[in-house]
């Protein structure tokens, strides 16, 4: 089983951390989410796992130094952060810890720039769908209540999954690629600019 953990620390003075065994390879996750966040409004990062080891060895650690509060997927690919009202700049973490004498890998900075231009909106609820599917199905529903204050809802999705329609509404359907390996899929209520908590599925 795959295991990943997201952790809420400052790591920024650690520096690019390599000890490394002849049979340790570079594992280094990509960080995909929004450049700028609403001050005081949510946003979600996802990073991507590149299988090219036992994942049983690895797990991915993501930092958030700035963030006033910090939720979680299960699955630890995504985590949704809220920033104060007053944050200007700042910046998300994540790099990829290998068992045994590997150490950490070459981690990965995102910085993200806060942006007046809305309110956050009320939490989300839970998503319902189907947690079983397989590569190349398609036309897969996932919904989630009404969320209170949404103008709109941003869904991110794990890596070979795509929305075929509904994007921006509470219910949407989605293609999964020949590709897909598994992963998170996450919503939040959408108003001008900002978002509010995201749920995880």
């Amino acid at each position: 089983m795959k295991a990943y953990i997201f952790f809420l620390a400052a790591i920024l003075s650690m520096g690019n951390q390599i000890a490394k065994g002849q049979s340790c390879p570079d594992v280094a996750p990509a960080i995909f989410g929004p450049p700028t966040i609403c001050k005081g409004g949510w946003a979600t990062y996802k990073v991507q796992f590149f299988p090219v080891m036992d994942p049983a060895l690895l797990r991915v650690e993501f930092f958030a130094p700035d963030a006033a509060e910090v939720r979680r997927s299960e699955s630890g690919l995504q985590i949704s952060i809220r920033v104060s009202e007053t944050f200007t700049t700042g910046q998300v973490v994540a790099y990829g810890v290998l068992s045994g004498n590997c150490g950490i890998t070459e981690y990965y900075i995102l910085n993200i720039t806060g942006v007046s231009g809305g309110t956050s909106t009320g939490a989300a609820g839970t998503i319902t769908g189907s947690s079983t599917v397989a590569p190349g199905q398609t036309n897969v529903n996932y919904s989630v209540p009404a969320i209170s204050g949404a103008s709109g809802y941003t869904w991110v999705l794990p890596f070979g999954a795509t929305i075929v329609s509904g994007n921006g509404t509470n219910s949407i359907w989605v293609k999964f690629g020949s590709d897909f390996a598994g992963g998170t899929i996450s919503v939040a209520g959408r108003s001008g600019s900002c978002n509010g908590p995201a749920s995880f599925f």
